[in-house]
Formats: C-alpha cells, structure tokens, sequence
C-alpha cells in the first residue's frame, strides 16, 4: 500500500509541474479566446473562455491545496 502511495505521489508531481510548465501558454491563449469573442460579441464563446478560466484556476487550487498537505 505504501508503495501505491508514493507512485501516486510522484504521478501527482509530475502533473503539477507539467501544468506549471504549460500555464503560462493557457492563461495566454485563454485570454485570446476571451478578447476574439468579445470582439465578435459571441457571448457562447466567452462563455467557454470563462469556463476554461474556472476550471484552470479549479486545478491550480487543487494543486495548491495538495502541495500544502504533503508539506
């Protein structure tokens, strides 16, 4: 079991700094998409960059609250 545990661990770091390493490129295109709808007043697309906003603050909270359990 403990063995399970630290494989999960490692996966769960592995995850975390594959998405800080692409974060970066998301909040850019995540606010591209945000700017191209509104200049189109296409309020279904700003609603999909919104949503795409909520779930990568969701995961990076996530990740955050995890970090602060394994400390």
């Amino acid at each position: 079991m403990e063995v399970l545990f630290m494989n999960m661990s490692k996966f769960g770091q592995e995850i975390t700094a594959l998405n800080k390493k692409i974060a970066p490129e998301r909040d850019k295109l995540i606010k591209e998409h945000q700017a191209y709808a509104l200049s189109r007043k296409d309020f279904r697309l700003l609603g999909l960059a919104k949503k795409l906003q909520t779930m990568a603050e969701t995961v990076e909270a996530i990740e955050t609250e995890a970090a602060e359990k394994e400390i």
